[in-house]
């Protein structure tokens, strides 16, 4: 299942396409064009983050870390997350609602 919408930001377009989607799990490509950002937020269940391009700075729990391509990020639910993008960067964001 694909489908792609984009999220309004103060510079240009945050691009976010579906890739996958069932019961308990969502795959999605985020596109952060350089200079704009994700707001700060959480996540009601797992996630997991793969940066395939570009780079920023993705803030968990208010620890700011550099990100570029091969990064990956694990969150578990609750957790507060940010994104700033210093190019344009392209993520792959697995949510999931993992058994405990």
């Amino acid at each position: 299942m694909s489908t792609g919408k984009t999220e309004s930001t103060k510079h240009r377009q945050i691009g976010r396409e579906t890739v996958v989607q069932r019961e308990g799990l969502e795959v999605l490509r985020l596109i952060v064009p350089a200079g704009s950002g994700v707001p700060e937020h959480h996540a009601a269940v797992d996630a997991v983050v793969v940066v395939v391009g570009g780079s920023g700075v993705f803030t968990v729990a208010g620890e700011p870390r550099r990100i570029g391509c091969g990064d990956v990020i694990d969150m578990t639910p609750g957790v507060r997350h940010s994104i700033a993008a210093e190019e344009d960067l392209t993520l792959v964001v697995t949510k999931a609602r993992l058994a405990s």
